[in-house]
């Protein structure tokens, strides 16, 4: 991805009102990594400001002086490591995708000298300790370098004059084999020259400078007048190197011309291949399936090897460096008219979903803007003796015997093209790695041709022909950076082959149409994710009697589940023997990958035990596995609850495995939850407590929730669903997550403000798709929108409208809001409560809203 570094001398910080000031444009011009010089901060520390993390390092006496910090945005901030080594020096280290990156901020003298506590000695000192890293040093260095033709420290743009503290800084760069970047790049004088005095006299002595052999992909150094200070901003933008499996740019599918040309070219060489040979077997059909997929993304969407799919995101960058490789030259060329077309395809794919589906929209935009920012994935730096030794030491944790052979199933004749279609506009159109290097993308934006060899290839797998080793194969990614964290239980996402996820969504389908499937498993009433939200913050909003909330995470239970005794429970259902089948077969013969801190195992290992999260047929099977143990929890509640005047308790379940119990009585409640996990610990399920949220009113503020011997202390807000619930049923937190949601969303969508082709209905249009549904997701459940809240809102639409130079929006944000929530109000719900719980929730709210009147039992 590009990244942004910058160095800027601020001549102090320590006014409150300035450096907000300061902080606010750094933000606004969304920049990565700032160094800023002659803070004249006194002491170290380390404090927040709205997206960024500031360090900071000064003197500790009068009067103030120098002072050097260093700005990160905080989702670069994960595992950050900082040191003050003086007033004039800091070290910071992070880590970018796989990148470690050492950050030096550097404040320099008047005068060099090389005595043994000069401020010299001490950067050489620095520079010694980090130099097998990517290092990146900025700063005021007050030197004068001058320039060169055939010098590899110094390049032949800039000023020519030199002095004794560049003589230094050269000598210094000679050395330790590093190169000042500013000389390296041609510009005319006002973004060469870093500083102006009040005589007009200018020089260059801000600079960026880096190691001569350095990975990194240096696009440009400029610097940019300020009317703040005298020294110019120096931004230097680099490209973040990647090994990434997403190969190829498929957010250009969403480009209707590149699709079409996409399709075409799938079509055509499958008729070349289907010309002269029949294909039957399933491997057969796979591997010439897999061909047509790469030859196509190859030639129409291109690789993308270095990483750079973040210069999507950027616009009015020329072709400026006069050494880039030519690679990188096609890579800034990117037509602005189908940069247009990509942004209206993502525009028209959120629109495309559902207005029921808020979740998902939500999660979609997220999604979208994440994957064009770049997330890497390398090789797995965990030796090979590491990974063999872990899973031979968690073998009897998760294999199981599952039978090698299935007999042929009619099934297969039942799969059609109008299953597939319909499970394919469910899945999210997203680029996520897949075993194969086949994303869920590049099937969705698939030929007619593709997906009806899509058809033979499952027909094929669902007859009883061997599933191909690469569809039996799952990616376990790990967000963690600790190797001790690798373990099945903790994996944050799992992701299947997408072939393999599509016929686990047809065979769910074929389950959950079954009338045993329905009588004995849908014991937990399923609501949305906009109705779960809304009745639960509406039940905590002043409340003047207790309610206590339980938050389960019934996926982690997934990876505990016995595939064998799972499967003779679903046989004793009474669904048909063919899906039984059918389901063994799709789960034997399955091997894992781990994906952790962005690198891949090179390996690949057996695992036969437990569901696969993030798998449409899990919850499924989940359902069919506990059903018993729902039905006794349940039933055992009743009688405890059956008399009038004994407190109550409810469940439901919302995205599938978030299951939420809710009681009057903590007491009750604790008992409740005891005794689900002693019903799920019969089945050999582990919920850990890490995964079980409390949220808790009580009129003796008693904040403890006993499960057993262990206390769960109540959350002030929990998040659910991408929404947060406040313990008063407030909304402040909500408001404010969104806020700095959209204004990401707007930062990332930067291109549309430095274009002048954009035309106002277009800039109105990606307004009311990407950053209106950023900013109003969930809003239907706000039930306190203040006037400040109401002028925050605005201003963020006010910010976008001023940053990309286009009129006020027709109607603000504010009347959007209100909208959505008359229509939320009168709108059919998707999924119906129990009138049970409906009359419960009516006797607990001092008044009854509208929406409650339409909450009843059919």
């Amino acid at each position: 991805r590009v990244f942004k570094f910058g160095t800027w001398n601020v001549r102090g910080l320590n006014e409150e009102k300035k450096k907000m000031k300061i902080f606010a444009e750094i933000e606004r011009e969304n920049k990565d990594v700032v160094v800023l010089t002659e803070t004249k901060l006194k002491g170290h520390g380390k404090e927040e400001y709205s997206n960024y993390i500031h360090v900071y390092g000064g003197v500790d006496d009068d009067p103030a002086r120098a002072g050097v910090s260093v700005l990160v945005k905080k989702k670069h901030s994960f595992g950050m490591r900082w040191k003050v080594i003086n007033e004039r020096i800091i070290k910071v280290r992070l880590k970018v995708g796989a990148n470690k990156i050492v950050i030096i901020g550097f404040y320099g003298d008047n005068e060099y000298s090389r005595n043994e506590f000069s401020i010299v000695k001490a950067l050489e000192k620095v520079i010694e300790e980090s130099i097998t890293d990517e290092m990146v040093i900025l700063g005021d260095f007050n030197a004068w370098v001058g320039t060169s033709e055939d010098s590899k420290e110094i390049g032949k743009f800039g000023d020519e004059r030199t002095n004794n503290n560049g003589d230094i800084l050269i000598q210094i760069c000679e050395d330790f084999r590093l190169k000042i970047l500013n000389t390296f790049f041609k510009h005319e004088d006002i973004r060469t020259y870093t500083w102006y005095d009040s005589k007009g006299t200018k020089t260059i002595i801000d600079f960026c400078i880096v190691r001569q052999d350095t990975n990194l992909k240096f696009l440009d150094v400029s610097a940019y007048n300020s009317q703040i200070t005298d020294h110019s901003y120096v931004e230097a933008l680099a490209l973040i190197p990647n090994f990434s499996l997403n190969e190829y740019n498929s957010h250009l599918l969403f480009n209707e011309t590149i699709e079409k040309q996409y399709q075409d070219n799938l079509d055509s060489y499958l008729y070349f291949a289907f010309q002269n040979n029949e294909f039957n077997s399933a491997a057969d059909l796979y591997n010439i399936f897999k061909k047509a997929i790469h030859s196509a993304a190859t030639d129409v969407l291109g690789i993308d090897r270095q990483g750079d799919r973040s210069l999507f995101l950027l616009s009015g960058i020329k072709k400026r460096s006069t050494d880039i490789s030519p690679l990188e030259k096609d890579a800034f060329d990117i037509s602005l008219n189908e940069k247009i077309e990509v942004w209206k395809g993502i525009c028209q794919a959120v629109n495309d979903i559902s207005e029921e589906k808020h979740f998902q929209r939500k999660k979609f935009i997220c999604n979208i803007l994440k994957e064009l920012e770049n997330q890497p994935v390398t090789t797995l730096t965990a030796g090979k003796k590491f990974l063999e030794n872990y899973f031979k030491e968690c073998r009897p944790e998760f294999i199981d015997d599952l039978e090698n052979t299935i007999e042929p199933s009619d099934i297969c004749k039942r799969v059609t093209l109008k299953n597939i279609k319909k499970v394919l506009n469910e899945f999210e159109d997203t680029d996520l790695p897949s075993p194969g290097g086949i994303s869920m993308r590049l099937l969705k934006h698939g030929s007619y041709a593709l997906i009806s060899l899509l058809l033979s290839l499952i027909q094929a797998i669902l007859g009883g022909q061997t599933i191909p080793e690469e569809i039996n194969e799952m990616f376990f990614f790990y967000q963690s950076g600790d190797e001790e964290q690798l373990n099945l239980i903790n994996c944050s996402k799992c992701v299947s082959h997408a072939v393999m996820q599509v016929m686990s969504a047809i065979i769910r389908n074929f389950i959950e149409e079954r009338k045993a499937f329905k009588a004995q498993c849908k014991r937990i009433h399923e609501v949305s994710c906009l109705d779960a939200t809304f009745i639960l913050r509406r039940l905590l909003l002043q409340r003047n009697t207790p309610l206590h909330l339980v938050f389960i995470n019934l996926e982690e239970a997934f990876l505990d589940v016995p595939r064998i005794k799972m499967l003779n429970d679903f046989q004793k259902l009474g669904i048909e023997d063919s899906l039984v089948k059918i389901v063994k077969h799709l789960y034997k013969d399955n091997t894992v990958r781990l994906i952790f801190s962005n690198e891949i195992s090179k390996l690949s290992y057996p695992v036969s035990k437990g569901l696969k999260k993030n798998c449409a047929l899990s919850p499924t099977l989940f359902n069919v596995y506990i059903r018993r143990a729902v039905k006794d929890w349940l039933k055992e509640n009743d009688k405890k609850g059956s008399p009038v005047d004994t407190p109550k308790m409810f469940s439901f379940l919302s995205e599938q495995t978030i299951l939420v119990v809710l009681s009057d009585s903590q007491k009750h409640l604790s008992v409740a939850i005891k005794s689900l996990l002693k019903h799920l610990g019969k089945l050999n399920l582990k919920i850990s407590f890490k995964n079980i949220k409390y949220l808790g009113i009580t009129e003796d503020d008693e904040r403890k929730l006993k499960i057993g011997k262990k206390n769960i202390v109540s959350e002030d807000s929990i998040e659910f669903l991408g929404s947060v619930l406040e313990r008063g049923g407030g909304n402040d937190t909500d408001i404010k997550n969104r806020i700095i949601d959209t204004k990401n969303a707007i930062f990332d969508m930067n291109f549309v403000a430095h274009n002048e082709m954009i035309t106002d209905n277009l800039k109105k249009y990606f307004y009311k798709t990407i950053i209106e549904n950023s900013l109003t997701f969930g809003c239907e459940t706000w039930f306190n929108l203040d006037e400040y809240f109401q002028l925050a809102l605005l201003d963020v639409e006010m910010f976008y409208c001023k940053l990309n130079n286009c009129p006020q929006q027709e109607r603000n944000v504010i009347s959007v809001v209100h909208k959505r929530k008359a229509v939320y109000y009168k709108e059919t719900l998707q999924y119906k409560w129990p009138k049970h719980f409906l009359e419960w929730c009516e006797n607990h709210l001092e008044s009854n809203p509208e929406r409650l009147i339409k909450w009843t039992e059919d």
